[in-house]
């Protein structure tokens, strides 16, 4: 386990989303908040993922991603987009699987610059087995994402 923070012009997030879209084969994003500003960031990681075969989901809340986030998530094939009116989302969560082992990032950051590289923000990474049992809650957490996309 460790703590990410955004200290200056370090993009600390964004250097664990790195690591996720560039390793892990299952991943999910969940983030409130989304602006174009910070999805541009990470829209060629996306890509990057997607291009090797990794399955994607993000999920966002539809007061607060913004219609070209939206647009731009849509337009992605092999991409899994769910813009969430109820529940209202607020949930930040960065999450990867391959074999059996995972990343899970969880903390204040919104996918928006200020989110992943501007703002004070404060996360935890933990690191694990799919055997654990924090793990089990994490898929528990993200059965119940899913179950969202089926309503």
């Amino acid at each position: 386990m460790k703590i990410v923070t955004n200290v200056r012009k370090s993009k600390s997030h964004l250097t664990v989303l790195r690591n996720i879209f560039g390793l892990y084969d299952d991943i999910v994003i969940c983030s409130g908040w989304m602006k174009m500003c910070g999805l541009a960031e990470i829209l060629p990681m996306i890509d990057g993922a997607i291009s090797r075969g990794a399955k994607v989901a993000i999920y966002t809340n539809t007061l607060h991603a913004e219609v070209g986030c939206v647009a731009a998530l849509q337009a992605r094939p092999g991409l899994t987009h769910l813009n969430v009116e109820t529940p209202y989302l607020h949930t930040k969560l960065f999450y990867g699987r391959k074999g059996d082992s995972f990343i899970a990032m969880v903390g204040s950051a919104n996918i928006t610059a200020g989110g992943l590289w501007k703002n004070e923000e404060l996360s935890v990474v933990l690191f694990g087995k799919t055997s654990d049992a924090i793990h089990s809650q994490y898929a528990a957490y993200i059965k119940k994402l899913s179950l969202l996309m089926a309503a």
